[in-house]
């Protein structure tokens, strides 16, 4: 579960910059900015919640 939780957070770090460094670039925000952001949303999600469920935690649980 550990492989997926880290392939997920890399694959949101790539979609993330790709979004964020296309769009500085090209100065002006379109739609596949977007999708790439939301994207890379989606895999810092899911490898977060996998990283959770290994630490036997949930986000709830952090006082």
């Amino acid at each position: 579960m550990l492989n997926f939780a880290i392939i997920f957070i890399t694959c949101a770090l790539i979609c993330y910059t790709i979004g964020v460094w296309s769009e500085k670039i090209a100065g002006i925000l379109k739609v596949w900015h977007l999708i790439f952001f939301w994207i890379g949303f989606v895999f810092d999600t899911l490898g977060t919640t996998l990283m959770g469920k290994i630490s036997g935690g949930s986000i709830n649980e952090i006082n």
